[in-house]
């Protein structure tokens, strides 16, 4: 959806961006002790890298975006790399998640399919990680709930838009009709099959059939992160789970000082 707005462009996931975060977390815990390879080179060096693959894997545009799922476990650092950078993060209901990995066997990190009660502690564990980096840049950070998303598209990239400081236009409404021209999909993604299509609401309501009454139950225990980000363990109504509260909400803690690295490229970019 952001992809149809006239001065954004987010592309297909490039899928390398999460793993050089990954490495430079790695790196950070004594790798390069005695080096003279200090923390200063490395992140102008992944700033450049990361910079370079989001500008270059798509067309021009006014603001960049980078939409690889696990990037949000980075938004820490990124929030320094990147210090005009502000963050979106999507949370869905673990029930719908975990169903839609299930019944479509997908290949998502740290889920086993053979493991359903493991599925949903994975996801709490995820989106625990996720929501604490959220926080750690402040108000630069945006919680959106997938399901209000679907439900009133029109409010939430009015909210949206508003926090990312652009206008609103009409095309993110019809984003199915740029598809193929001004927005490019990679066919391998996941999601690739919905949002070719025009947002539709019959994917909220799959999970309700889909599980036992008695999981339905443990869901509470087995992901209780979703009753503190306002989606009720005990509704059953799939769609309307999430608590009501203009439907988007700001995560805010305090900003940390950011640096300025001023010596690699600086693309007004949102991830």
């Amino acid at each position: 959806m952001l992809d149809a707005h006239e001065n954004l462009r987010c592309g297909e996931e490039t899928i390398v961006v999460p793993f050089i975060l990954g490495d430079r977390e790695r790196w950070s815990k004594g790798m390069l002790i005695g080096t003279r390879v200090t923390d200063e080179v490395v992140d102008a060096a992944v700033s450049a890298f990361i910079s370079e693959i989001i500008a270059k894997h798509g067309a021009p545009a006014q603001r960049y975006c980078n939409k690889d799922p696990f990037s949000a476990w980075h938004y820490e650092y990124l929030g320094k790399l990147y210090p005009n950078a502000k963050f979106l993060l999507v949370v869905r209901d673990p029930r719908a998640v975990v169903h839609s990995i299930l019944s479509r066997q997908l290949p998502v990190s740290g889920f086993i399919t053979s493991d359903i009660e493991g599925c949903f502690r994975v996801w709490n564990s995820h989106m625990e990680k996720m929501i604490k980096q959220c926080k750690s840049v402040g108000d630069r950070c945006l919680l959106v709930h997938y399901e209000s998303l679907v439900l009133t598209p029109r409010e939430e990239m009015t909210d949206i838009l508003e926090f990312l400081e652009e206008p609103f236009s009409e095309k993110v409404l019809e984003h199915e009709k740029l598809i193929g021209t001004d927005i490019q999909l990679n066919p391998l993604e996941f999601s690739t099959g919905q949002v070719t299509q025009r947002l539709y609401q019959s994917a909220l309501h799959l999970w309700k059939n889909y599980f036992s009454e008695s999981l339905l139950r443990k869901v509470r225990e087995l992901a209780p992160l979703m009753e503190g980000i306002r989606l009720r363990a005990q509704c059953t109504r799939p769609g309307l789970c999430a608590v009501p509260q203009h439907q988007a909400m700001m995560i805010s803690t305090p900003i940390a000082t950011q640096p300025n690295f001023s010596r690699s490229r600086q693309y007004k970019c949102l991830v």
